[in-house]
């Protein structure tokens, strides 16, 4: 249930079990191995994601929902990612960032962090309820009801800015992206439908920080 492949196309999690101690299995396509990644005794392990070496979940061990991770490559112990109180759900990850949903006392923000430098921040914090993020390099989209019904927005790491992406009177909702390409489920033409939006990359590349010769 809930498949996810890695950006690279080498790995694919999926979760096993729900309802009965659900765990997190993945299948490396280089290797040929599958392996059960973690099953926590009692607890739930739902919606992975991977990209390159590390796979992301949501886990309830801790009574309440958080995020956590795993570095394929070491092998290691499993870390938490979200620091938030409240329930953390429905992570992706590309690169080094992960995004996630964080549901404190009723309200629902969107929220990354960087697994490198350990910054965690917020993407949006509009009173509203947003849900569902996807992150592909350094675009976010999410579901998000600011307007009265599902939009979708997005967000450019690089510039910080916000935006809507997909709005209107019907529904936009369940988002999927990579790279540039942002899919999504609306009703604009009177029943549910597979839309797709195109987001060019406007963001100018840094070529050299070095200072000028002289």
């Amino acid at each position: 249930e809930n498949p996810s492949i890695s950006q690279d196309g080498s790995k694919v999690v999926w979760e096993y079990g729900r309802g009965h101690g659900s765990q997190i299995h993945i299948y490396d396509f280089n290797t040929r191995i599958g392996q059960e990644l973690y099953g926590m005794p009692g607890g739930d392990q739902e919606y992975p994601s991977v990209d390159n070496e590390w796979v992301v979940w949501e886990d309830n061990r801790n009574g309440n929902w958080d995020i956590y991770m795993k570095d394929l490559a070491t092998g290691g112990v499993e870390q938490r990612v979200s620091t938030s109180p409240g329930d953390n759900r429905v992570a992706d990850i590309s690169g080094d960032i992960v995004v996630w949903q964080s549901v404190i006392g009723g309200v629902a923000d969107i929220r990354l962090k960087n697994i490198v430098t350990g910054v965690e921040q917020a993407v949006t914090s509009d009173a509203a309820y947003q849900n569902s993020p996807r992150i592909s390099g350094d675009l976010i989209v999410w579901e998000d009801y600011r307007n009265g019904n599902w939009d979708i927005y997005k967000k450019d790491l690089t510039s910080g800015v916000e935006s809507p992406l997909a709005s209107g009177p019907s529904t936009q909702a369940r988002p999927a992206i990579d790279r540039e390409k942002v899919v999504y489920e609306g009703t604009a033409g009177g029943s549910y439908d597979i839309w797709m939006d195109i987001v060019p990359d406007t963001t100018p590349p840094v070529i050299s920080k070095q200072s000028p010769a002289d």
